[in-house]
């Protein structure tokens, strides 16, 4: 079988004060996830939730909605996985599906999350340590594979595997662009040498920055993916792609380019095309 080769994820970015670089991925930590989230705190746009779906739902949890709700009904029981603020997960309880979120913490915001939708259950549970107390017809993990080394997405799909029915589906998303060239040129060279372009001319007119660099976590191609789902029996049935344009917006060049000539959006996204920013699997157990 052919060796994984994920590579590591990078981000650059100005800040006020001189940080330590790290070559450790720092978002598989709740806190640090719930930081870069913008917190996971309860705010004015929990009124109702007309106003919480129409500031939080955006984006990416639509295009995982509309994966994810044309392979569920309501009579399934489902799991959900590193749930976070649970927008897409709440989006479809307020549809009528059954839903058990969870964290490695419980969300401050969960309890007003409660209140707005009061059939949702959120519990404390870890994947890579924790074990399902029944089966599930269906898993969903979002934003979170990225987090993993080899050794630990090898654990996730092994205890995914035991919380499932047979025949039962893992929405998986792949939390990132795939691993080829043209994420390699985004990543490891356009954004993190405009970051350095950024600190150059803030140094030039007196303002003292600092680059720091991160590792976000890691980056895969979708068959990397699949063919490790494979060895718990984790089978491909649909995949799906989404967000041609989100990785893209990270560079400030393409982001002005973007805003400035509009008519340009449809080559970008041919280009977005090769890494999107959303891969959405439906993965059945297959023993």
């Amino acid at each position: 079988m052919k060796a994984n080769k994920m590579r590591k994820w990078y981000k650059y970015y100005i800040c006020d004060s001189k940080q330590n670089n790290s070559n450790d991925t720092q978002e598989s930590s709740f806190e640090y996830h719930e930081q870069i989230m913008g917190g996971y705190h309860s705010t004015e746009h929990y009124n109702d939730k007309n106003s919480f779906f129409k500031y939080y739902y955006n984006g990416r949890y639509i295009s995982w909605h509309t994966f994810i709700s044309k392979r569920i009904n309501n009579q399934n029981n489902i799991f959900s996985i590193a749930s976070g603020r649970a927008i897409t997960e709440l989006k479809l309880i307020d549809e009528g599906h059954q839903i058990t979120c969870s964290d490695l913490n419980i969300p401050n915001a969960a309890k007003q999350s409660k209140a707005l939708f009061p059939d949702l259950e959120y519990i404390r549970f870890n994947i890579l340590t924790d074990q399902f107390k029944k089966e599930y017809d269906s898993i969903i993990c979002l934003s979170l594979i990225y987090t993993f080394d080899d050794e630990e997405l090898d654990t996730f799909f092994s205890q995914v595997k035991t919380g499932l029915k047979k025949n039962s589906t893992l929405l998986l998303d792949s939390s990132g662009a795939t691993d080829n060239l043209l994420t390699y040129l985004l990543h490891d060279v356009l954004l993190k040498y405009e970051t350095y372009m950024i600190y150059l001319i803030l140094r030039l007119i007196g303002r003292k920055r600092f680059v720091h660099k991160f590792q976000s976590g890691y980056r895969r191609t979708s068959k990397e993916i699949i063919r490790m789902a494979n060895k718990h029996n984790l089978v491909l049935k649909r995949q799906e792609n989404y967000e041609f344009l989100h990785d893209l917006q990270r560079s400030r060049i393409i982001l002005f380019i973007l805003k400035q000539f509009p008519f340009t959006k449809k080559f970008f996204t041919k280009i977005g095309e090769k890494i999107p920013y959303v891969r959405m699997f439906e993965l059945i157990k297959i023993d």
